[in-house]
């Protein structure tokens, strides 16, 4: 194998490669990353049995060849060189790495063995849209558990659900952690109606790739795995077994107290009010309808306390009630509007947070006892 490409764009390849091997595996194939000269381009792939992905980047190609390197000490050597350009040429065994003013030779490992990535012969197909896929995942992503107790909520459920158009329908991303639960609607093409639960391990690693590129990508999946098909990269992971929990039935569907302000007052005064949060992020807040005042108040026994007042429009019951700071904020965030409406159905019900003028996105905290 002989090749010159461009030392960042294989540099970053290599470090989204990295995040699919497995450096506590026994077999030292599976902390490398193939390397395959062919045509015009230079295909780079990686995977843990678990995870995999695969892409490539032009490379003018004088001999094709294929083998697999160590990607941390790769990726180490080449974030340390400043040239543009980067010359690979494999030699008995080794891969000498050359550029204007640096010279390197990497062991290599006999690449016979290494994995292909899994097709998906029989299965569902989704189509979307790269960057609404990233955005929409992200929405809500952070709410997922992070703790593998119990697998099918460390991991992020999509369902594609029917319509009239048996092609076209609503895609429904959840997440929960039992404390708090995010969920993002939004259109998709679709052959068939069905669901799987993507591990929030592999959805991280995944959001990493697709940050980076444009255009559709096509989903598909069965009851097992998740093969995802793009014109410059290929992922599969195996999907999470079990059942997601039937969170639907825990939706208020109706409200004691509604409050409408602003979302970024609202934001700044959580933050603000965070600083004296104590141990606990513990937030109360306060709601009197006659005023048309929300109270957030914190206290910590050591600093100090804290109180800001935040006009709304409020309906409803006067309240008490508090929250965790961080799942208010990271709940606010994905709001995509200047006005947020906060839905309470009592003290010791969970607070549905949602854009006023769109229900695509909702996202239910349940409330704290209060100290």
């Amino acid at each position: 194998m002989e090749l010159v490409c461009v030392k960042n764009q294989i540099q970053k390849c290599l470090q989204l490669a990295d995040r699919h091997t497995n450096h506590t595996e026994t077999n030292p194939i599976l902390t490398g990353v193939f390397l395959k000269a062919e045509k015009n381009n230079l295909i780079i792939r990686s995977t843990d049995l678990y995870s995999g992905f695969e892409t490539k980047i032009p490379a003018q190609i004088k001999k094709e060849g294929e083998l697999v390197i160590p990607s941390k000490p790769a990726i180490s050597v080449l974030s340390s060189i400043n040239d543009e350009k980067i010359k690979m040429e494999s030699k008995e065994g080794n891969l000498y790495l050359t550029t204007k003013n640096t010279s390197t030779v990497l062991k290599t490992y006999n690449n016979e063995d290494f994995p292909k990535l899994p097709k998906i012969k029989n299965g569902y197909k989704l189509v979307l849209e790269t960057e609404k896929l990233f955005s929409n995942l992200k929405n809500v992503f952070f709410a997922a558990a992070n703790s593998d107790i119990k697998p099918e909520i460390s991991a992020i459920l999509f369902s594609a659900g029917g319509s009239k158009n048996k092609s076209e329908g609503s895609l429904k991303i959840t997440a929960t952690d039992s404390f708090r639960l995010a969920e993002k609607s939004f259109e998709a093409n679709f052959e068939k109606t069905g669901s799987f639960l993507f591990p929030a391990r592999s959805a991280s690693n995944f959001m990493k790739i697709i940050e980076n590129f444009d255009d559709q990508v096509e989903i598909n999946f069965d009851a097992q795995h998740l093969f995802v098909s793009h014109p410059y990269f290929s992922y599969f992971t195996r999907l999470t077994e079990g059942s997601f929990p039937d969170y639907e039935q825990i939706i208020p569907s109706s409200f004691t107290t509604e409050a409408t302000l602003s979302k970024k007052d609202l934001i700044e005064n959580l933050k603000l009010a965070g600083v004296l949060s104590g141990r606990l992020k513990e937030i109360k807040m306060r709601i009197y309808s006659g005023d048309n005042l929300l109270e957030i108040t914190t206290s910590d026994n050591e600093f100090g306390e804290h109180t800001s007042h935040l006009p709304a429009q409020i309906t409803g019951e006067n309240l008490e009630i508090s929250f965790n700071q961080r799942y208010l904020l990271e709940g606010l965030e994905p709001v995509n509007s200047d006005g947020v409406i906060l839905r309470f159905s009592g003290a010791n019900r969970p607070l549905l947070i949602q854009n006023p003028r769109d229900v695509s996105y909702l996202y239910l905290v349940m409330p704290m006892k209060s100290s």
